[in-house]
């Protein structure tokens, strides 16, 4: 089971190995220890919002109907919602599938063969609906704004950040009019308006000869890329296979993003600059494994990377399926079974791998499937033997050194900018008076998950503290010159504290967090 990375270091090392390294990962279980499967995981821009589904039935009180359900995970404020539920809050009659969240994590869309959910549905086919958590309206977007429901299946919708229209696929042939070409489509509904356009159209408004689906959207709703085997949506497309295009809804221009056959999962980056796909062709020259690989087209540019590659530049031993970029497109999270990409993959499973497109920089998160990414590229979600995970990556430019004294009250403080920053011979005293402390920073967006390790010295035992961003206390222990590791399980801390007694003497040259 994945657990809560730390970077675990033998007490028995020497300090000045103990005092060097990086700031490992933090991740944590977003979606309870349920009694069945969560999946599907969503996060919202910011990384606060985790939306995901679940058969668990022990997650909310009152969840007796059987089914999967959507709830959303607030990670700053510890609360779990369930998403699928009436606008008085009753139970659906049936599952609720494939969630997505806007930015704010106010609005979420999904799929749902629920025939309670709003008045008038009769049927037992899969709908799309949004959820306003604030207000506790549900909005049905695959239904005109006359009021006439989709006459087949409609799913795999996504909400736009802004929460102001929702794409998705449908079957349906009555949503809007002239639809006759006898296959699903891609549509985008205007959740204010309730307009309902069709996306899967060539830039003169013909349809797609063909079978649309996949749509992904950007934050603002203008850019929708989706899986087509259309041959008529762009100039040069002939072939009736899948490919990838992306549909400017302002201008209705259509661009061919894979130039194969056989593209895949598409997702679009927030600012609609690029979209991610998975493709078992070999696009571009030195594609030679013979497995699908994911790679990212810059549409502005046209050029296309492939982003399940080495640090290096070397190509995976395996295929490489679901994917995401950040908002920007300059980061990628990708699932793959490759044991090449990073070393010490020996885990013979399916990994989540975040790239860095600006450095080519590659990090391996662990075994799961289907993440996600946040806005800034360092909140990831995924799956992971039943579970959904979050993991916060560290800054590009982050270090594990203190980098200010927060406070000092009741101490007498010698050279205290001697503590910060890493390890260079020179030493901060601290001597306590009554009740001494002495707290040092490490940082915002720096926070430890482990063990603090300290080179220095100390009269005798001195008391840490360690406190969250917030300054809440959450944990303790002990340092001394003869144990220089201060120990640590609980939850993140971004402050350490020391306590001093009467003329206690503290001796620190820096300090590090695991």
């Amino acid at each position: 089971m994945l657990a809560r990375r730390t970077l675990a270091v033998a007490a028995a090392l020497p300090v000045a190995l103990l005092i060097t390294g990086a700031i490992a990962p933090v991740t944590e279980v977003v979606s309870g220890h349920g009694n069945a499967p969560s999946d599907n995981a969503y996060i919202s821009r910011d990384g606060r919002f985790v939306a995901f589904q679940s058969f668990a039935s022990n997650l909310v009180p009152g969840d007796t109907n059987d089914a999967s359900d959507i709830f959303v995970r607030d990670r700053q404020l510890g609360t779990l919602t369930r998403v699928n539920v009436t606008a008085h809050g009753g139970q659906a009659d049936a599952g609720g599938y494939e969630p997505s969240i806007s930015a704010d994590g106010r609005f979420v869309a999904f799929t749902s063969n629920a025939r309670n959910l709003v008045p008038g549905r009769a049927g037992e086919g899969l709908d799309v609906y949004v959820k306003d958590l604030r207000t506790g309206e549900l909005t049905v977007a695959s239904r005109t704004p006359e009021g006439v429901w989709a006459d087949n299946v409609s799913y795999l919708a996504q909400i736009a950040a802004d929460g102001r229209s929702v794409v998705f696929f449908s079957a349906g042939s009555n949503l809007v009019p002239g639809d006759v070409n006898g296959a699903p489509d891609v549509f985008s509904t205007d959740l204010v308006t309730g307009k309902i356009s069709l996306v899967s159209a060539t830039a003169d408004g013909s349809p797609a000869f063909g079978m649309s689906d996949r749509p992904t959207v950007s934050a603002d709703g203008r850019y929708v890329a989706f899986r087509s085997n259309a041959g008529n949506l762009a100039p040069g497309d002939g072939q009736g296979r899948f490919d990838v295009f992306v549909k400017d809804l302002r201008t209705g221009k259509v661009t061919r993003a894979s130039t194969a056959a056989d593209a895949e999962r598409p997702r679009i980056s927030g600012d609609g600059s690029a979209v991610t796909f998975s493709s078992a062709a070999a696009l571009i020259p030195g594609d030679t494994n013979g497995f699908a690989d994911i790679y990212v087209k810059e549409l502005p540019s046209g050029k296309l990377v492939r982003a399940s590659v080495t640090a290096d530049g070397r190509q995976g031993d395996e295929l490489a399926y679901r994917s995401a970029l950040s908002a920007d497109g300059r980061y990628a999270v990708f699932e793959s079974k490759a044991s090449n990409l990073t070393p010490g993959d020996t885990n013979k499973a399916f990994d989540v791998f975040v790239k860095d497109l600006r450095t080519g920089a590659l990090t391996r998160l662990g075994a799961g499937a289907g993440p996600g990414i946040s806005a800034d590229g360092r909140s990831v979600v995924f799956d992971g033997e039943g579970h959904v995970f979050h993991t916060r990556l560290p800054k590009p430019d982050a270090d594990p050194f203190a980098n200010a004294v927060a406070s000092a009250s009741n101490v007498v403080v010698l050279n205290g900018k001697h503590a910060l920053g890493a390890p260079d011979g020179r030493h901060a005293t601290v001597i306590g008076l009554l009740n001494g402390r002495f707290t040092l920073d490490l940082g915002d967006d720096e926070e430890g998950v482990g063990d603090l390790e300290i080179r220095g010295w100390c009269l005798g035992r001195v008391p840490v503290d360690f406190l969250d961003a917030k300054g809440k206390y959450v944990g303790s222990s002990q340092f001394s010159s003869r144990n220089p590791v201060v120990r640590h399980a609980g939850a993140p801390y971004r402050y350490a504290r020391f306590n001093l007694g009467l003329l206690q003497t503290l001796s620190v040259d820096g300090v590090r967090a695991s």
